[in-house]
């Protein structure tokens, strides 16, 4: 049952990255042509082009970020070696 959660989990903080990485793209593009910005009149036109490609990434980054920055509940990071507790034994 916890690995359904888990999958459940995952699948609600892709779906939000998905939606914010939507908004973003939208939202550049907006701010973009409503500025008029340099940067934007020489390169908008691939954001314009290829706004499924640019969404998807986005919300690879996003969501890459977020298992960085906020890890999944339950889950423990990766083993560091020398760890344990160790005991000193004297030598005679």
């Amino acid at each position: 049952m916890e690995r359904k959660e888990n999958k459940g989990d995952t699948a609600v903080r892709l779906a939000c990255c998905a939606v914010i990485a939507l908004i973003l793209c939208y939202g550049a593009e907006k701010l973009g042509e409503g500025l008029k910005l340099p940067l934007w009149e020489e390169h908008g036109h691939l954001l314009k082009e290829n706004k499924v490609q640019a969404t998807a990434i986005l919300a690879v980054l996003l969501f890459g970020a977020s298992l960085a920055l906020f890890p999944p509940q339950g889950e423990e990071g990766p083993a560091v070696c020398g760890t344990e507790d160790y005991t000193q034994v004297e030598c005679e």
